[in-house]
């Protein structure tokens, strides 16, 4: 799986590559409203240095006389390490977005580019489901809510049933994440 040094982790450490990547989000949120979600999130660390980072760029632009609106921050749920700290990254940005896919592939410990092992992908696995609901409870917990949201699809297209996912009948938060239509199946 496509693992090690790709998508936080190169902008972390290649510094002003990000910064002119959120330099050109924050100008062109000038013209309409926009969210920048972070990919492959595994700590509270990683989020407060990013959140620097764009401070950093606000100001340049300010001191510039560049317009921008604010704008909201999320991160990627996808991997288990995310799940289990979902609460207090809730605290810190203002949504989730959960990636299935990747999600799964790490929970179950299976390459998805590896078709030996398709007999063995299940993004209804029972512990994947549970990594959900456990992010869209401590999204909540982390004080996120909001309106009516939906579920992500899974890797195969079919939509993840969700009475599956939250038991307790409250439906999804805007804040929580940013979902596909709960399709019925």
């Amino acid at each position: 799986p496509a693992l090690g040094y790709r998508a936080i982790r190169i902008c972390l450490t290649r510094e002003e590559v990000f910064k002119t990547q959120l330099r050109a989000l924050l100008r062109a949120s000038a013209y309409g409203n926009i969210s920048i979600m972070f990919p492959m999130i595994i700590s509270v660390d990683e989020v407060r240095k990013i959140k620097q980072i764009l401070e950093e760029v606000k100001e340049e632009l300010r001191e510039s006389g560049i317009p921008f609106k604010d704008v909201e921050i999320g991160v990627m749920i996808e991997t288990p390490a995310a799940v289990m700290i979902s609460e207090q990254l809730a605290q810190e940005v203002d949504f989730f977005s959960i990636g299935t896919n990747d999600l799964t592939q790490y929970t179950l410990a299976i390459d998805r580019q590896n078709p030996k092992l398709d007999e063995f992908y299940d993004a209804h696995h029972p512990a994947v489901l549970r990594m959900i609901q456990m992010t869209i409870e401590n999204g909540h917990k982390g004080g996120r809510s909001g309106t009516d949201r939906d579920i992500p699809q899974n890797g195969s297209g079919r939509a993840f049933r969700f009475s599956d996912i939250c038991t307790s009948g409250k439906k999804q938060s805007k804040r929580v994440g940013s979902f596909s239509r709960i399709k019925n199946v």
